[in-house]
């Protein structure tokens, strides 16, 4: 980062972006000390504040933006060529991250939060060693602090809770490693939240939740977010509800200055890193952010870091109600249908149809259970004093490799196909060869097949494989289907008392237009009863009316794959062929399951158990189904 008298003009920072400059040398491995961040002055008596959050997202335009020289094509033609993924990672470092920490090394007297995946300071630990210098210093002085949660930027709702705590656990090390202090400050990719995350972060020993006022509106409607507090007890921490004021009969004002994809703040025109070619840093947006902080200063607004916030609550004895009712979901969701864009709903963007939700998300879960029966096996193995050194040094680079095949952006927003390419290439290169380690392991043992438990984490030696299939019965329900341009069958087997298996098996389509599939289960009752994401040994239930839907409807992840349709009537989704987001609405009678980015000239198999029993029935089959089930090889 170059000093502030000698910054490029932003016309020639365009024509200079349009070739990729090399990144800073790697620095020589040396130690580094955790700075000790001073205690923040609280004044009691402060009820003006203003706060923002800058989201970082290293892996923006993950896979890049120069195609794969195959049946992809650079972004925007030959301006893109050669702008591959660490390019357009250097880009957001260079251009859009370390002008925003410049800025806060020259405005001591203004404070920031900053968030990030742990992959990011890894990248500038290994290419930019200074930017990462001047991130310690400003997290040292307590100026800025580093909110952090998960490793990549994944969609870690719609994953196993043990996923997530993987990724956390990552996250922890890199920052440790980096001597970087960590805030207990939790925001995340896409906005993603709801109780099961509030109750995580506090659980992994983090304290503060960002929820996203959009997401609150989706499910409080519009007059709970008008009067909404300026913090909450939840799960044994605090959320706060950003960005936007808080009710004024609290006694205090609150202004978020920013809370947005930080890469936005001092790019020309609000430019993504998507046109990373045609833009850079603006020094006339810098001048207007440092215009805006100055006029909020100016107003009696003081500058704080949200933990500070938190504590000036705490010294002014300031009420805190606990949170009302939440549900999962993202940020955005008003224009996202919440968590359906990225589990089944189709983008508007230019490269729709390359996107392929189910396959990438279905994708990511084969992948990971593969992956977590090798790392059983390899434990199995050595405690049989099988040589398992290079398995396990496989199994290190896979586990990082497996989270950055979640992240969000490859089923996201307006995903373009070198993103959807990102993942599938990365779920089906860890698949093969967890499969292809297992079978050599199998050999060196001497076992002829093996059912790996993922549950229980135990080896079982078979000698041969286990049959047997499920005879057709009459259906327990009627069900809808949508598929245009599609033949539809569907088919009930008797799986034991009280427990049928449907399969609905779309045919390909004649035309580009058959991307459409839809299941929709009818509901007994007005009463939703679901496994939220990141909770999987027990069911939340509550009326629908507990909620104000701002949009008549609220989309689900449903990780585990299970939500009830009545008192004791149970439906999961199988993870590994449908992983597609739930619709409920309090209007349709029915629970939705609807694919918009299916390829129309593929057939189809979706797969979905009906189980009428007990909550602790429900929860053992989802738990066997998806969260942990026996592979057998």
């Amino acid at each position: 980062m170059v000093d502030r008298a000698l910054r490029i003009s932003p016309v020639l920072l365009i024509l200079v972006a349009a070739c990729p400059e090399p990144p800073e040398p790697p620095p020589e491995p040396k130690g580094c000390e955790l700075p000790a961040v001073p205690p923040p002055q609280i004044d009691p008596a402060a009820t003006k504040f203003t706060m923002n959050l800058f989201h970082f997202n290293l892996q923006y335009v993950v896979g890049g933006l120069e195609g794969n020289g195959e049946d992809i094509g650079p972004f925007c033609g030959e301006p893109c060529a050669g702008w591959d993924n660490d390019a357009v990672e250097d880009w957001i470092v260079r251009e859009t991250f370390a002008p925003v920490v410049q800025f806060y090394l020259e405005h001591p007297q203004w404070k920031a939060t900053f968030e990030m995946q742990g992959y990011m300071l890894e990248v500038l630990a290994a290419r930019f060693p200074k930017v990462l210098d001047d991130l310690r210093t400003l997290a040292g002085r307590g100026q800025v602090e580093i909110a952090s949660l998960h490793y990549s930027d994944q969609l870690f709702l719609a994953y196993p809770r043990r996923d997530l705590a993987r990724s956390t656990r990552l996250t922890r090390q890199v920052f440790e490693e980096h001597c970087v202090p960590l805030s207990g400050v939790v925001f995340n990719q896409e906005g993603q939240a709801g109780e099961g995350w509030m109750r995580y972060l506090t659980e992994e020993g983090y304290e503060i939740g960002v929820f996203p006022k959009n997401l609150f509106k989706y499910v409080r409607g519009d007059a709970a977010l008008q009067t909404k507090a300026p913090w909450y007890a939840a799960e044994g921490g605090t959320m706060i509800v950003g960005p936007g004021g808080v009710d004024p009969a609290s006694g205090i004002e609150v202004a978020w200055s920013f809370f947005d994809d930080g890469e936005l703040l001092m790019v020309d025109a609000d430019l993504n890193p998507y046109f990373a070619p045609f833009a850079g840093f603006s020094e006339a947006r810098y001048d207007a952010w440092e215009k805006k902080l100055q006029d909020l200063e100016d107003a009696g607004y003081r500058s704080v870091t949200i933990t500070e916030y938190v504590r000036h609550l705490e010294a002014r004895g300031q009420p805190k109600p606990d949170a009302p009712p939440l549900l999962d979901g993202t940020w955005q969701p008003g224009s996202t249908e919440s968590i359906h864009r990225w589990l089944g709903g189709m983008g508007q963007g230019p490269w729709s149809g390359s996107e392929r939700d189910t396959a990438v998300r279905s994708g990511n879960y084969e992948a990971r259970h593969w992956l977590e029966a090798l790392e059983i096996y390899v434990r199995h193995a050595k405690s049989q004093k099988v040589d398992v050194e290079d398995d396990e040094a496989y199994l290190e680079r896979a586990w990082k490799d497996l989270t950055l095949a979640m992240v969000s952006d490859s089923t996201g927003v307006n995903p373009w196909a070198m993103e959807t390419r990102f993942s599938l290439d990365l779920n089906a290169a860890i698949l093969q060869e967890s499969k292809r380690r297992i079978d050599a392991l199998k050999q060196r043992l001497g076992d002829p097949y093996v059912a790996i438990d993922l549950d229980g984490g135990t080896v079982e030696r078979l000698t041969e494989l286990p049959g047997g299939t499920f005879p057709e019965t009459i259906p327990p329900l009627s069900i809808e289907t949508i598929a245009p341009g599609r033949d539809v069958g569907v088919t009930w087997l008797e799986v034991g008392p009280g427990h049928t298996r449907l399969k609905v098996h779309f045919g390909a389509g004649a035309t580009d237009n058959a991307r459409l599939l839809e299941v929709r289960l009818p509901r007994e009752d007005d009463v939703l009863r679901y496994v939220p994401g990141l909770i999987e040994n027990e069911v939340t239930i509550r009326p629908l009316s507990d909620f104000v839907f701002e949009k008549g409807e609220a989309w689900l992840p449903l990780p585990s794959g299970l939500i009830g349709l009545g008192p004791d009537l149970w439906m999961v989704k199988h993870v590994r062929t449908n992983h597609v987001a739930a619709r409920i609405a309090p209007a349709d009678p029915f629970v939705a399951f609807r694919d918009e980015t299916a390829p129309a000239d593929e057939e189809v198999t979706w797969i979905f158990d009906v189980l009428r029993g007990s909550e602790a029935d429900a929860l053992a089959l989802a738990r066997s189904l998806n969260l942990a089930p026996t592979l057998v090889r």
